[in-house]
């Protein structure tokens, strides 16, 4: 099923996606919080916008490969970060924009993962 990496990047994800052998592959790895949940998935797939996570998702259900998602929270167990035989969505780099200053003073702040943010 590692075809399904090469399936990203026929899809034109070539620049986000990270094999094994990378150097870029394994700093992701080593930036996990907890080494149990750090998985050796067959790629990794970083996406920086909502159509990147969109292309991503739409590829890999249709090619119909596990796939588990990093997202900036702390999961120190297997399986709560990505996923060892398939594909991790990594948002670490993801830029989404902030919600705007009306939503942040209707709803508060949000606090958890590896950052804090206001909304």
């Amino acid at each position: 099923m590692e075809s399904q990496c090469t399936s990203l990047v026929s899809a034109g994800l070539e620049n986000i996606v990270l094999f094994p052998k990378q150097a870029a592959y394994k700093a992701r790895l080593n930036s996990y919080w907890s080494a149990s949940a750090a998985l050796r998935p067959w790629c990794m797939a970083l996406p920086l916008t909502a159509e990147d996570v969109s292309i991503i998702i739409s590829t890999l259900v249709k090619g119909d490969c596990p796939f588990g998602v990093r997202s900036g929270g702390h999961g120190s167990f297997a399986l709560s970060s990505g996923v060892e035989n398939g594909v991790t969505i990594d948002l670490g780099s993801s830029s989404f924009p902030n919600p705007s200053s009306s939503c942040r003073s209707r709803y508060g702040k949000e606090e958890g993962g590896n950052d804090e943010r206001e909304y």
